[in-house]
């Protein structure tokens, strides 16, 4: 991992849907995801990518706390079939790009 090479990213501990959990279960999922990655990997884990690619108000309040980046709309693809990775509009603003493994 410390070569840059490769990233590590969240995905929530139990795969719940962050679209129907409330803020404070949704954030209690993502950030024991997050620490224990962190834990286990001696890294940081900066990025998130949302379960099922769809998430809340509050799933994307509590990922902005925790995260740089997040991946939505993953299973969406572009007319090449290629997948369309994005993150939040507006301050911090970030976009991931098909083919980009950061997520």
């Amino acid at each position: 991992m410390s070569s840059g090479f490769v990233t590590v990213g969240s995905h929530t501990h139990s795969h719940i849907s962050l679209s129907s959990a409330p803020e404070r279960e949704t954030e209690d999922e993502i950030r024991r995801s997050k620490e224990l990655m962190e834990d286990r990997l001696g890294a940081p884990c900066r990025h998130f990518a949302y379960p099922f690619a769809v998430g809340s108000a509050g799933a994307d309040r509590a990922a902005r706390r925790l995260f740089d980046t997040a991946a939505v709309d993953a299973w969406r693809t572009t007319g090449g079939g290629a997948p369309t990775l994005t993150g939040w509009a507006g301050p911090p603003s970030f976009a991931l790009t098909a083919g980009c493994s950061s997520a």
